[in-house]
């Protein structure tokens, strides 16, 4: 019985230290791939591109840059400018987004409200499709 132990003890011991090295090769992989996508966004932005395609036996990569942009609410600053029916309207216990996108429709709500929305972009990334060879032309967006 002890052997036994002592051979999962030592399994235990051999698949930490393996995780813990996954981990860091995770770890060294994911660094790699943000330098490599900031280059390629860079690039991509000089040559006034959206994506390229890459080919590699029969199958064929394609990578995208992709932006957006999220709305921050300076809910404080909003909540003061409302009326407290207005406020209702839009809140639970702070701003709800679904509430708020629908008041919106209103001018006058829109014209009080909007001074505390701002549009912020969103760091952009690469989405990264694999396809067929043919599945991709070179000026594809």
């Amino acid at each position: 019985m002890r052997i036994a132990r002592s051979n999962e003890a030592e399994r235990i011991e051999r698949l930490v230290l393996e995780l813990r090295d996954a981990k860091k090769r995770k770890a060294e992989a994911e660094a790699e791939e943000k330098l490599i996508a900031k280059s390629l966004i860079e690039l991509l932005a000089k040559v006034q591109e959206k994506s390229g395609v890459a080919k590699d036996g029969g199958k064929a990569y394609k990578a995208t840059v992709v932006r957006q942009e999220r709305v921050n609410i300076d809910e404080p600053g909003l909540i003061k400018a409302l009326t407290d029916e207005e406020t209702e309207q839009v809140t639970d216990r702070k701003v709800n987004r679904t509430k708020l996108d629908a008041a919106m429709e209103d001018d006058t709500f829109f014209r009080k409200a909007e001074p505390y929305l701002t549009m912020a972009p969103t760091n952009p990334f690469i989405r990264f499709t694999e396809g067929a060879n043919d599945d991709f032309d070179e000026d594809t967006e």
